[in-house]
């Protein structure tokens, strides 16, 4: 289970998918433009829609809790490692807001394991696979 939060970006589509978390949707789905694989603005399309279900209170921001509530839901309840709250809080207001949020994207680098800035399908199941095991 070793840095099993960067690779939450991609596990994040179930979080997004439906409010009882049931099945994610499919990487076609996911693929807005329709070219077998997820560019880094698909990716960040994920993680705003990540973004705006976890800020519970419409604040446009997250605090820790809220952003302890999305991790857990996103994992099953694992805990995570990897980039938490503090380490998105860039300026330490204690809040994250969506530009912090986005500002980097983990997940998709490590994901990322040919390095042509785009996410295959094979790439994207082998997260959800790590991701599938480390919940276990």
């Amino acid at each position: 289970m070793t840095r099993l939060f960067p690779y939450l970006g991609a596990a994040a589509v179930a979080f997004v998918a439906a409010p009882a978390l049931a099945a994610p949707p499919s990487f076609q789905s996911l693929d807005a433009d329709g070219n077998g694989a997820l560019s880094r603005q698909e990716f960040l399309a994920i993680r705003q829609a990540v973004f705006v279900r976890a800020d519970r209170d419409g604040s446009q921001s997250l605090e820790a809790a809220e952003f302890e509530a999305a991790q857990a839901a996103i994992s099953g309840g694992a805990p995570a490692r990897g980039q938490g709250f503090a380490a998105l809080d860039r300026n330490g207001d204690g809040r994250v807001t969506l530009a912090e949020f986005t500002a980097n994207t983990p997940g998709f680098d490590r994901a990322d394991r040919d390095g042509n800035g785009t996410l295959s399908p094979a790439e994207f199941d082998r997260v959800r696979r790590l991701i599938a095991q480390a919940a276990q």
